[in-house]
């Protein structure tokens, strides 16, 4: 669905949503004045809480997890093939959106749905966050496989700092660099 028939369907147009937007600007300006009487308590003004365009809202990885499960289990139900298809279609397009952002999650979650599509009695009463977890994993580890064995590394080891780097440092680097070949 694009956003102009969501805003459609809504009666929410760009003008009432700029008015909105403005008019909490302005309360947000109105409250964070400081008081003539500093002796007189003020409650806490969340100042850095951002009002999110309507435009500006990305489709989440969580969010398509939860259709497709949402999918999965509409596929116990009795169903015509016209009904499956465009469900499909429809989740198919969010997942291409998504992909935008994010290629190789996207690239996984569209291989998901061609196997939930070839093989619809296989993923029922399946829970789809865990087959998409153990997908993303399962692709971090042929990474992983290719990294160590191209620099003769313990797999064991690289998966440990790949699963523990944080703001651009691994933990244990020297041990790292020092077993490489």
């Amino acid at each position: 669905m694009q956003r102009t028939e969501i805003l459609d369907e809504f009666g929410f147009s760009e003008e009432i949503y700029e008015d909105y937007a403005a008019m909490y600007k302005n309360v947000v300006a109105e409250l964070i004045d400081e008081p003539d009487d500093p002796d007189i308590p003020v409650d806490p003004v969340h100042i850095d809480y951002d009002l999110v365009a309507y435009s500006k809202l990305k489709i989440d990885f969580e969010y398509i997890v939860q259709l497709l499960q949402g999918f999965v289990e509409a596929l116990e139900l009795p169903d015509t093939k016209e009904g499956f298809e465009e469900k499909i279609k429809k989740v198919r397009e969010i997942v291409e959106e998504f992909t935008v952002d994010n290629h190789k999650l996207g690239s996984l979650l569209s291989s998901i749905i061609d196997d939930i599509e070839k093989n619809k009695e296989k993923y029922q009463g399946q829970d789809i966050s865990i087959i998409v977890n153990d997908a993303r994993m399962s692709a971090v580890d042929t990474e992983i496989r290719k990294y160590s064995g191209k620099w003769f590394l313990s797999f064991e080891d690289v998966k440990y700092e790949a699963l523990n780097f944080r703001d651009g440092k691994l933990p244990n680097e020297s041990k790292l660099k020092d077993s490489a070949d």
